[in-house]
């Protein structure tokens, strides 16, 4: 897993806050290293809409991948 993209996991892991500006960043990098939207929402865990509960407020979306982008 790219450092961007263990990053990102951490967040939704320890469910913290992630600033939108950082969500991008952090985004973008990973996905710039080659990882997919499906890879992005299985490292961070991100399955229904109340996994992005507590660390963004977007939470529209069919699946993890969705629900990111």
């Amino acid at each position: 897993m790219d450092k961007p993209l263990a990053e990102l996991a951490t967040y939704f892991q320890s469910k913290s806050r992630l600033p939108d500006q950082a969500l991008v960043q952090l985004t973008e990098t990973a996905r710039a290293a080659g990882s997919r939207w499906d890879d992005i929402a299985a490292a961070c865990g991100v399955k229904t809409y109340q996994d992005l509960a507590s660390v963004v407020d977007r939470t529209t979306g069919e699946t993890g991948a969705d629900l990111l982008f």
